[in-house]
C-alpha cells in the first residue's frame, strides 16, 4: 500500500501529526492539573496544619524555584538528545511525585513532592514547543501554540474542580493522589512515537576559496552572544517573567480570594475560578489564530499583538480588584482581562522559536522560562502572598494585576527589532525521524 504524502510544511502525515501533538496537548493537561489542584485544597490544608498565607504561596513558590534550576539543562538535553523520550521521562516524573502528596503527614513532606513536581514539570514546556514548532508549518505556528496553551486552562479547570470536589469526598491527600494517575499512562503512549531528527549546531557561511558555502560549529560562547544580541527574544523574555508574576499570583490566590473577600463556600470559589480559567481555552487559540492571520500582511504582529492585549488585560484586572465592590460586573471585567492575558501568550513564545537557531528552540525557550519563574511565577506567590498578610487580600491582587503593563511596554520595544531578528536566523531543513 502506497502510503499518503506529506502535506507541505509538515514532517508527518496530518493524521499522525495531530496524534503526536493531542499527547503533548494532554500532558499540558496534566501538567497543570498536578501543578494546579494545590489551589482548590489549599483552604483545607491551611486549615489542618495552620498554615499562613506566605506558606501557602511557598507551596507553589517550590515547583517554581526547581523549575528555574532545572530548566536549562534539562532543556539542552532535549535538543541534543529527544524530544519524545524527554518528554515521557519527565511526565513520569512529576506524575509519580504528585500522587506521592497523597501520603504525605506534614507541610514539609509535601513541600517536597511540590519540588519533585518542579523538576519533572521543568523543561517540559520547552520540549513540547519545540516539539510543534518542527510539526507544523510556521504560518499555523501562533494557533497550535495557542491551543497547546489552552491545555493550560483545561488542567487549571481539571486539577481545581476534580480536585475540590475528591477532596471534599474523601479528602485533600485522595485529590492529590487520583489527579496524578492518567499522566503516567500518557508518558507511555509518548515514548514510542516519532520527531525530527536532532539538527547540527552549524552555521553555513561563506568559503569563496572551497567553492561555496561551508558549515562551522556554533560554540556555546557564540550561542549565548547570539541570544545577548537579540532585542526582540531578551523583550520577550522580560514579558515572560511579567506576565507569569500576574498570573501566577492571581489564580493561587483566587479562591481564597473569594472567600474571604465574598464570603462564598470552597466549592464556589473554586468554580467562579475556574470560569475564568475557562476562558483560556478559547483564548489562547483565537489569539494565535489572529496572530497567524496578521503576520500574513505584517510580519512584526508577532509583537504588536501581545503589546495590545497584555495592556488591555492589566487595565481590565486592575479595575476588578481595585475599582469595583464584589459583585457581577467587577467579576465580568477580570473574565475580560483572563481573556487578552491568555490570547497574548503564544506571541512572545513564537519569537523564542524564529529569532534563533533551530538547534537551540527548547533551550531558547528554556532560558526564558528561567526569566519567567525566577522574576514571575515564583516570586510571585509569595510577594502576593507577604502583602496579604500586611496589607490585605485585595491589595495583593490589585498589585499583582498591575505588573501585567510592564509586557506591554517591553514587547512594544522589541517590536521595532523582531524584523531583523527573524532575517538573520540559520535556514534549517527538519528531518523526520524513520
Amino acid at each position: 500500500m502506497a502510503t499518503k504524502p506529506v502535506p507541505e510544511g509538515y514532517l508527518f502525515s496530518k493524521g499522525y501529526t495531530y496524534y503526536v501533538f493531542g499527547l503533548v496537548c494532554l500532558l499540558m493537561m496534566f501538567d497543570f492539573a498536578d501543578r494546579m489542584i494545590i489551589s482548590s485544597i489549599l483552604p483545607l490544608i491551611k486549615k489542618e496544619w495552620v498554615l499562613t498565607d506566605a506558606q501557602c504561596g511557598l507551596l507553589s513558590t517550590a515547583v517554581s524555584v526547581c523549575m528555574f534550576l532545572f530548566v536549562v539543562p534539562i532543556s539542552i538535553l532535549v535538543d541534543r538528545w529527544s524530544r519524545r523520550k524527554a518528554i515521557a521521562l519527565m511526565s513520569a516524573l512529576w506524575s509519580i511525585a504528585a500522587g506521592a502528596g497523597a501520603f504525605v503527614t506534614s507541610f514539609t513532606q509535601l513541600l517536597i513532592t511540590r519540588a519533585f513536581i518542579g523538576i519533572g514539570e521543568a523543561a517540559y514546556a520547552p520540549a513540547g514547543v519545540s516539539l510543534i514548532s518542527a510539526l507544523f508549518p510556521e504560518k499555523r505556528r501562533a494557533v497550535m501554540i495557542g491551543t497547546f496553551n489552552a491545555f493550560i486552562g483545561i488542567g487549571m479547570v481539571v486539577g481545581m474542580m476534580a480536585g475540590a470536589a475528591i477532596a471534599v469526598k474523601w479528602g485533600w491527600r485522595h485529590a492529590l493522589g487520583i489527579v496524578a494517575l492518567p499522566g503516567l499512562i500518557l508518558a507511555i503512549l509518548m515514548y514510542f512515537t516519532k520527531e525530527y531528527k536532532t539538527i547540527a549546531l552549524e552555521r553555513k557561511v561563506d568559503a569563496p576559496v572551497a567553492g561555496g558555502a561551508k558549515a562551522v560549529q556554533l560554540s556555546k560562547k557564540k550561542i549565548i552572544i547570539d541570544f545577548f544580541k537579540t532585542p526582540s527574544l531578551l523583550t520577550s523574555y522580560i514579558s515572560f517573567a511579567t506576565q507569569s508574576f500576574v498570573y501566577m499570583s492571581i489564580i493561587i490566590f483566587l479562591p481564597t480570594y473569594y472567600m474571604r473577600t465574598w464570603g462564598v463556600s470552597l466549592q464556589q470559589a473554586s468554580t467562579m475560578t475556574s470560569v475564568p480559567i475557562v476562558i483560556l481555552i478559547v483564548a489562547g487559540p483565537i489569539g494565535g489564530w489572529i496572530m497567524d492571520k496578521w503576520m500574513s500582511k505584517n510580519v512584526t504582529a508577532r509583537m504588536y499583538f501581545p503589546t495590545i492585549s497584555y495592556a488591555l488585560a492589566a487595565t481590565f484586572m486592575m479595575c476588578s480588584f481595585g475599582l469595583l465592590p464584589p459583585g457581577n460586573l467587577a467579576y465580568v471585567l477580570l473574565l475580560i482581562g483572563f481573556f487578552m492575558h491568555a490570547a497574548a501568550g503564544s506571541g512572545p513564545i513564537c519569537v523564542t522559536q524564529e529569532v534563533t537557531h533551530p538547534g537551540v528552540r527548547a533551550m531558547t525557550y528554556g532560558v526564558g522560562l528561567v526569566f519567567q519563574h525566577l522574576l514571575g511565577s515564583a516570586p510571585g506567590p509569595l510577594v502576593s502572598g507577604l502583602i496579604s498578610d500586611k496589607f490585605g487580600l485585595p491589595s495583593a491582587m490589585l498589585f499583582a494585576s498591575s505588573v501585567g503593563l510592564i509586557s506591554a511596554v517591553v514587547l512594544f520595544i522589541g517590536s521595532f527589532y523582531y524584523k531583523k531578528d527573524r532575517e538573520n536566523v540559520e535556514k534549517v531543513v527538519l528531518q523526520a525521524e524513520n
